[in-house]
């Protein structure tokens, strides 16, 4: 009798540990279904009164708000010419820019050789010839300056060269400088920037 009753006790616990864990799969799945009914009952929120939503929040321009991935600035030449060439080449070699081969545009290390400044060509925009070996695509027309913000605000000093490089630039070649959206820049740009 002992044989036998063995294989009826196994049936009956595993029988038990089904029913367990059949019950802990529904009260798992009703506990789950009950916060998303509880959300389609409630009332949804009542919208905040204009004088609540502008004393409650600062006022801030939404370009310090918006996350940039790049910043972007255009230096359009006064007068483009075969002489503006050569000197953006002395420009180039007085601030230690190397050409990349594989992008086609100048880097000038700045603060930090991790993040460069890149000079690219405004006009058409992108590639550039390795002006500093002598190269030529025709008349440089204006320059792209580029830059990747820092993650951190405490930690812009190469924002502080970029910004000091556009100034120069545009003293230099007597153009006009353009932001991302073609306006021209102001101060107020410059301060966005350097956040």
């Amino acid at each position: 009798m002992e044989s036998s009753s063995l294989p009826f006790l196994l049936a009956g616990f595993s029988l038990l540990l089904g029913v367990l864990a059949a019950g802990v799969f529904w009260y798992r799945r009703d506990s789950m279904q009950r916060p998303f009914k509880a959300r389609r009952v409630a009332p949804p929120p009542r919208p905040a009164r204009a004088s609540e939503v502008s004393s409650t929040t600062p006022s801030v321009p939404h370009a310090a708000t918006t996350r940039t991935r790049q910043h972007a600035l255009f230096v359009i030449f006064a007068h483009p010419d075969a002489t503006t060439d050569e000197r953006l080449t002395e420009w180039l070699r007085g601030k230690n820019a190397r050409f990349d081969d594989a992008r086609k545009v100048f880097l000038i290390d700045g603060h930090k050789r991790s993040n460069p400044i890149v000079i690219a060509n405004a006009y058409p925009p992108g590639e550039m010839a390795d002006l500093l070996s002598g190269e030529s695509n025709g008349t440089v027309r204006g320059v792209s300056l580029l830059v990747k913000p820092p993650l951190h605000r405490r930690r812009n000093q190469q924002m502080h060269v970029y910004v000091a490089l556009a100034k120069e630039m545009n003293d230099t070649f007597r153009g006009q400088i353009l932001d991302s959206e073609q306006n021209p820049v102001s101060e107020l740009t410059y301060q966005t920037i350097l956040g």
